[in-house]
């Protein structure tokens, strides 16, 4: 932000970017504007008070077919691939990971992921903030958005139907809507059968 002159700004967090962005809302309030987050969570693994993630076992279990996942683009399927994870997309989502990390390297960020918790923090997040959650996501379950907008202050709940993790797959358009109200303040655009609008103050 620095780099680029830029004092303050809306911070899109996905998955554990959603997390490390509400972290940054919380260190450096003055610099956050509003939080958008995605698929995301605030403890990525299940606990006596909070049954929304995997056990560390499970999670242990996919952490070592990474390997075969850097090869072939399978990773996230959550054993139900959606229609649009078709071969194609496979082929560029494997390309992608391995030009970004390791397998090793990536191991290690989800077992970095695995010991955090910042539930203590949201309480104290006051900037506005968008969460958005596909209703049947195969990776990160959906009662983890539904517990964000329950304990952020001055959260705004939008569901969508799907099971796609990743926001370039499935009904794109209804996430750059959602962004695109809560950014600009507009109304809502023209309904969409498949969409669900929901404040985080009704019932889960």
């Amino acid at each position: 932000m620095d780099a680029v002159d830029v004092r303050r700004s809306t911070l899109f967090g996905i998955s554990e970017g959603g997390t490390l962005a509400v972290l940054f809302a919380h260190d450096h309030s003055e610099r956050a504007e509003a939080l958008v987050l995605y698929g995301s969570w605030a403890r990525r693994l299940s606990g006596p008070d909070y049954p929304y993630g995997p056990s560390a076992r499970q999670l242990e279990e996919v952490i070592d077919g990474m390997d075969r996942a850097w090869a072939t683009g399978e990773w996230w399927d959550g054993g139900q691939p959606s229609p649009a994870d078709d071969k194609r997309h496979r082929t560029w989502w494997a390309r992608y990971l391995r030009t970004a990390a390791s397998p090793a390297m990536a191991q290690n960020v989800v077992r970095m992921n695995m010991r955090m918790d910042i539930r203590d923090l949201l309480p104290t997040i006051e900037q506005p903030t968008l969460i958005l959650h596909r209703t049947g996501d195969t990776w990160i379950d959906v009662g983890h958005a539904r517990y964000l907008a329950e304990h952020i202050p001055s959260a705004t709940y939008v569901e969508l139907p799907g099971s796609d993790h990743r926001p370039w797959l499935g009904d794109v358009d209804a996430i750059v809507d959602a962004v695109e109200v809560f950014m600009t303040g507009r109304k809502e655009p023209a309904p969409a059968p498949s969409r669900h609008w929901r404040r985080c103050a009704e019932p889960a």
